[in-house]
């Protein structure tokens, strides 16, 4: 099935992925003997790998840090086609007694190390009862920042035990609500009253007076966002500090009944509540502050509160193993708020199915019955409340609900035309916007009864489960992002595709356990044993290609540059990007990807001229912005393809967006469809005013076209490109032919870290997906 596929595709690259981040790395780092004296290690040598279940603080190679003098090097691949600014990472380790340094070569001409921040606390969400803690899950969360990481780019750093458990002053505060049968918490009706003038006073007559504490209101901090919760442990408010956007706010986990009756029922393509529709809401029942500072008075990277929400009933029947909860997260640097969540096991002992769902409120954005969601990660598209522009519905007979549900795959958001409020998902979900100023986004779901679509069983999985599946139902952790700007001037619009883009391409990490005893002990831990005889190394990448669907062209040396003495820290340094240049703000770079030398025979003409083993590469860039989506950012870009590739190309032409066809090829073959005047078309397709959809689509068409790469294609050798708003452009580059050895001798290092930006970019993207 889909798990298992994933699963196996992942086993099968990362022996290779562990290759290239082991030769990429700055090359020689020290470790302590048993006998206590320090020597180096080639990092080359190290076994890099994934802490695949680190969203539940479980890493078999940060467990590995005990010992004053063990160390772990982390790399970590930005696959982001812009430089990042900032780039945040959570590493689970079992002490707080850790510090953290850049990874930088020991040879003359490194480049300069990465500016980094970090600190450690105490995770919240470690289980509070000693028989649910999971092996390999630890008690203490390293956060780290760099800053400045190149556009698909490399960098590393290492995580050492240095013994000093006064590094850092651990302040996070946990906060015990009363239990449900003696308090109950406002309204959001009452606390919305609170403080308004002419408002009754009010009280809480079943806070318990003997409770050691009292609900006062809180915040945590940034230097871009602050957040303010209520005495419960509930968000209040929202406010960018970079523009003084402030909305009150409320984020809550409520649930749907599913339908009960006889007829259509909810399932895997169904969702169908109870008639009603009513929610459930989870409350709160505890919440932790975490404000870890330095010992020098410095303000840690970042601040987070963490809900545990009550849920033994709804949310989560093992609440003192995996508990429900919401963590919320701002960070310095960050232009967005983090919102991770946990659902399950999900408890249906009551016999009734349940979907819950993530919910976003504010009385502050009048949206008026409409919000906008993206187009498989592309334009977004404006939603309006109880319409179906392309065909009538009566919203009061049908499920009102379901029938205002739309699917997206990278965001949506409100607007009341000078405040944008933005959420970000991290998989495919459900979003609707029920009332105006609300959001919400399905997240999770466990049903009893089968839709009778196809699947033919109900939708309550047990699996799959870290360590082993106990029955009870799957556990879920998930991750959203919020934005908060203004409308003016298309500042919401840039935040939004920025931030799309380092949620999409978030960094890729992995990890390289240094022996601190001996190195026969850590033997085990490899997932394959690199061999400094270059010949072996050549053998194994060869298998890598040919797993990997890479013919391998003789003009793409892969190991010639390395020995066992010295290695070009020009090139391979700390901090190297594999792009010489950054893309425009404005374009993104979708693939760099080898041609699928092991498919199907394409025609003699489909390529350029050259020589029998020439590399050719795909490459694929798209207009990040919409026609007027930004006063200066929707413009068409112009760019040189030689300036933005590595290496020497040597050709470049122009393709449809498989690259299975010359785009004057395509041109030609392109169907033109008679179009009539349509106001329901026009209101879908965006035409307005008198404009025939015809109009429409001929403009549509002629953006499609753009200007081609030297007339129709690049055959001339012209590498000068424009790309137009909302426009993706698709060409085949190739390496080596008749440029000569020269040029294939100066690009073969380059050309090689290449191939492997696509095996990267699509690893991130599984993840992403799954």
């Amino acid at each position: 099935d889909y798990s298992y596929r994933i699963a196996k595709s992942i086993g099968e690259v990362e022996p290779y992925l562990s290759h290239i981040f082991a030769a990429l790395a700055p090359q020689g780092v020290s470790y302590s003997t048993a006998d206590g004296r320090s020597e180096n290690q080639l990092t080359r040598d190290l076994a890099f790998q994934a802490c695949m279940y680190a969203n539940i603080s479980v890493c078999h190679v940060t467990e590995k840090l005990t010992h004053p003098g063990d160390r772990v090097v982390v790399g970590l691949f930005n696959a982001q086609s812009h430089v990042a600014n900032a780039l945040t990472v959570t590493i689970p380790v079992g002490t707080k007694a850790v510090s953290v340094s850049p990874l930088t070569a020991a040879t003359e001409g490194s480049d300069t190390a990465t500016p980094i921040r970090w600190y450690v606390a105490r995770n919240p969400t470690y289980p509070t009862d000693a028989n649910k803690v999971l092996p390999g899950q630890l008690p203490y969360t390293l956060t780290v920042q760099l800053y400045n990481v190149p556009a698909v780019g490399f960098a590393y750093f290492t995580v050492s035990v240095d013994g000093k458990t006064d590094k850092l002053t651990d302040n996070t505060e946990v906060y015990e609500l009363p239990p449900a049968d003696l308090y109950e918490a406002p309204t959001q009706e009452q606390e919305e009253m609170r403080g308004k003038e002419g408002a009754p006073t009010l009280s809480w007559p079943k806070w318990p007076a003997w409770w050691p504490w009292d609900p006062k209101d809180f915040k945590i901090k940034s230097n871009m966002y602050e957040l303010t919760f209520t005495g419960y442990g509930e968000l209040k408010h929202m406010k960018s500090l970079t523009d003084g956007k402030e909305i009150a706010m409320t984020h809550t986990l409520e649930y749907y009944t599913s339908w009960k009756g006889d007829g259509q029922q909810s399932g895997a393509y169904i969702f169908r509540p109870e008639y009603n529709g009513k929610k459930t809401r989870v409350k709160v029942r505890s919440y932790a502050i975490v404000k870890s500072d330095k010992t020098d008075g410095s303000s840690a990277v970042c601040q987070e509160v963490v809900q545990f929400l009550d849920g033994v009933k709804s949310a989560s029947k093992e609440p003192n193993g995996s508990p429900a909860y919401y963590r919320y997260k701002v960070c310095d640097n960050e232009a967005y708020v983090h919102v991770e969540w946990a659902i399950g096991p999900i408890s249906v002992d009551d016999g009734e199915g349940k979907e819950f769902v993530s919910v976003f409120s504010t009385s502050d954005i009048q949206s008026h019955g409409e919000f906008w969601t993206d187009s498989n990660g592309l334009q977004m598209i404006k939603r309006t409340r109880n319409q179906q522009p392309s065909y009538p519905v009566d919203f009061k007979e049908y499920e009102y609900q379901a029938a205002n549900y739309y699917p997206l795959n990278s965001a949506a958001y409100i607007s009341d035309k000078k405040t944008r409020l933005t959420v970000f998902v991290d998989r495919s979900q459900g979003g609707a916007s029920l009332t105006d100023g609300q959001m919400e986004f399905m997240i999770q779901r466990r049903i009893l009864k089968d839709d009778h679509r196809g699947v033919g069983e109900p939708l309550s999985e047990l699996g799959p489960q870290y360590p082993a599946i106990d029955g009870m139902g799957i556990r879920t952790v998930g991750y959203h992002r919020l934005t908060l700007a203004p409308e003016e001037n298309g500042v919401a619009a840039e935040l939004q595709r920025t931030v799309e883009q380092s949620f999409f391409h978030q960094p890729i990490v992995r990890m390289g356990y240094v022996r601190s005893v001996s190195y026969d002990e850590d033997v085990s831990m490899r997932q394959s044993e690199p061999n400094s005889d270059s010949e072996t190394r050549e053998t194994d990448e060869a298998t890598a290609r040919q797993m990997m669907g890479m013919l391998p062209p003789a003009s793409w040396p892969v190991w010639h540059n390395y020995d066992n003495k010295k290695t070009d820290t020009k090139m391979l340094g700390h901090g190297h990007g594999i792009m010489p240049l950054a893309m425009p703000p404005a374009i993104s770079l979708l693939t760099f990807a080898p041609m699928p030398w092991d498919g199907p025979e394409l025609e003699e003409s489909f390529y350029l001229s050259g020589t029998p083993g020439e590399g050719r590469m795909i490459l694929r860039l798209r207009h990040m912005y919409g026609a007027s989506e930004h006063p200066t950012l929707s413009a068409p870009v112009t760019v040189d393809l030689r300036q933005l590739l590595p290496g020497t190309p040597t050709g470049v032409v122009e393709t449809s967006l498989s690259a299975n066809q010359l785009k004057s090829e395509m041109e030609k073959k392109r169907i033109i469809f008679a179009t009539t005047e349509d106001s329901q078309l026009q209101s879908v397709g965006g035409a307005s005013g008198e404009a025939s959809q015809e109009t429409a689509i001929t403009h549509t068409v002629s953006s499609m076209r753009g200007s081609g790469v030297g007339g129709e294609d690049a055959r001339d050798g012209t590498w000068v490109v424009t790309i137009h708003p909302a426009e993706i452009r698709t060409f085949v580059v190739t390496y080596g032919g008749d440029s000569g050895g020269e040029a294939k001798k100066s690009g073969s290092v380059s050309v090689f870290m290449s191939v492997y930006v696509c095996v990267l970019s699509v690893f991130a993207a599984v993840f992403v997906v799954a």
